[in-house]
């Protein structure tokens, strides 16, 4: 819940941070993130690898330390370039974390039975963390310049905390035979197997519903008109309080069905939602606001099934000798789909019903594909 306070805190005060204080243009600060987003990518397998020949933990320490070096350069550096790269550099380590952050958890002597349900409790509380930030952030912007770099400080500070307490954790690595420099194992990489290809691609399609409301669903709302633009924060706001209150509800029931049904759920929501974004401009504002709010159920109800079934498929196809690789690249397909997603959700936009046609066979042909390929789990559980 630390790094995730901290995250909130991050998104509702970077850009202001860095365009009220003059520091670089709007369209400098997108730049970056975007360059920051393509070497995240590049990093992800490479913190895969260290985190399998290091632990989990090393790389997931080490990385939360240099983020909170990092957010606190962010109040000394001043030149152009040198704020870009701590934007980018910021970016790396925002992947480097998402892609051990997985491992770690099974470095904590989880039973596999209870790994999926531990998941989802972690999910809740990263959420309200997130939801934490944005409120401190909200009171913290209220006074102006100073406020911001408050936020940001208090970014750096949380960030700290998360690594304090996760060096003081004790995994099953720390009292094992692991440790830095233990022998790589047997389990080849995850990007040489097919099936696990597939899965992780196929998840991260379906995994895009935060993009939705990041891009979707603002600009949708303001081809209505301006003064319909408050709908916005009541749509995230109710996605939010829907997940902190049924993922936990959900994994427990996804583990009492086949990954089959699941994920069926899942994309059968994830369709129903592109159908209803569609549908609210050819209605009335009324019916068109009604639409939105389905639309935005809808999504939720895909988002909370999706991540059930993530919880559980990424730790039963992996290899138990080698889950830092394979949880790292279940995160490398979630980060390319969702490097894509802006650019996928702006052409469905732009071309309305045909767009949204089409987003919805490829929200369909994901699940298609995540569903079939899951049938061929025979690791942890025979669902």
């Amino acid at each position: 819940m630390l790094a995730t306070t901290s995250t909130g805190l991050i998104i509702s005060a970077m850009v202001l941070f860095f365009v009220d204080g003059g520091a670089l243009a709007i369209n400098d600060v997108t730049r970056a993130a975007s360059i920051g987003g393509v070497a995240g990518l590049v990093v992800i397998p490479v913190a895969g690898r260290l985190a399998r020949a290091y632990s989990a933990k090393t790389v997931y320490t080490s990385t939360l330390f240099i983020q909170a070096l990092v957010l606190s350069s962010w109040h000394v550096v001043s030149a152009a370039t040198a704020t870009t790269l701590a934007i980018i550099g910021f970016s790396v380590c925002v992947a480097a974390v998402n892609a051990t952050v997985g491992s770690f958890i099974t470095e904590l002597g989880i039973p596999a039975p209870d790994m999926a349900l531990t998941r989802a409790a972690l999910r809740t509380i990263s959420n309200i963390g997130i939801g934490c930030g944005g409120l401190i952030a909200g009171l913290c912007l209220r006074f102006g310049q100073a406020g911001i770099r408050t936020a940001i400080a208090l970014a750096g500070l949380f960030t700290l905390l998360a690594f304090l307490n996760a060096w003081r954790t004790r995994t099953v690595e720390d009292g094992g035979d692991g440790g830095p420099g233990r022998p790589i194992t047997v389990s080849g990489s995850p990007y040489r197997e097919p099936r696990y290809v597939g899965l992780f691609l196929s998840n991260g399609i379906l995994s895009t519903h935060t993009e939705v409301l990041t891009f979707a669903l603002p600009a949708v709302v303001l081809l209505w008109g301006s003064d319909r633009i408050d709908m916005v924060g009541l749509c995230t706001a109710l996605n939010a309080l829907l997940v902190i209150l049924f993922q936990m509800k959900t994994t427990r029931r996804a583990a009492t069905l086949r990954r089959t049904t699941s994920i069926a759920i899942a994309t059968t929501a994830t369709v129903v939602m592109t159908v209803l974004i569609a549908a609210s401009g050819h209605v009335t504002t009324a019916a068109g606001t009604a639409c939105i709010i389905a639309a935005v159920i809808a999504l939720t109800v895909g988002e909370l099934w999706q991540s059930s079934v993530e919880f559980d498929v990424s730790y039963a196809a992996a290899p138990d000798d080698n889950h830092q690789e394979y949880q790292a690249a279940y995160a490398f397909g979630r980060t390319l789909a969702r490097a894509a997603a802006p650019v996928a959700l702006g052409w469905a936009i732009v071309h309305g019903d045909g767009g949204w046609f089409a987003l919805g066979c490829v929200y369909l042909v994901a699940g298609v594909v995540h569903a079939t390929l899951a049938t061929t789990i025979t690791h942890g559980s025979t669902r």
